[in-house]
């Protein structure tokens, strides 16, 4: 079980300033592309529950996500050699595509928790904390340690949830 806390933020640069201040430590940074499906019996789009993604990037990976509340989701995943093979067999068995994220994403570690600095393609800049088994005060207290404003908190909702909100209201 992982507990995550995702953030809107302005300024990328400040914020990977205040994470080499606090000495958190680089795991390099990639371009992702997350590809998400929605199964022939189920439609998973718009759930704000379920996802299931083929990424592609410095890591190739099959998932499938299981949202439990706004901080805690059970994640399932391998390690694939051919995302675009795999993404060929979903659609000729009926899966759906729900939509792609496209991101730059640069990943650190301080202590236990994984922070990862995101700018979403059509969505802006975001900060996941993220930690197993940790409560969510534990992730606002690295969250204020980086100076990133926790009132600028995504509640409930993953990346492909605003992509598709994006792409239906036009907000």
């Amino acid at each position: 079980m992982e507990s995550e806390i995702k953030i809107k933020i302005k300024d990328i640069n400040l914020i990977k300033l205040s994470l080499n201040k606090i000495g958190a430590e680089s795991l390099g940074k990639s371009q992702q592309k997350d590809t998400y499906f929605s199964p022939p019996h189920k439609n998973f789009k718009g759930t704000l529950k379920y996802y299931l993604r083929v990424r592609s990037g410095n890591k190739n990976s099959f998932d499938y996500h299981i949202v439990h509340d706004d901080i805690n989701t059970e994640e399932k995943e391998i390690s694939i050699q051919d995302p675009e093979k795999l993404k060929d067999i979903l659609l000729a068995l009926d899966f759906k595509i729900d939509c792609v994220v496209d991101k730059i994403r640069e990943e650190f570690m301080f202590n236990k928790f994984k922070i990862t600095v995101d700018k979403i393609e059509e969505l802006g800049s975001f900060v996941e904390i993220e930690a197993d088994d940790v409560s969510k005060e534990d992730l606002l207290e690295i969250a204020k340690k980086i100076g990133v404003d926790s009132a600028n908190i995504v509640s409930g909702k993953g990346y492909p949830d605003m992509i598709i909100d994006l792409k239906n209201h036009g907000d």
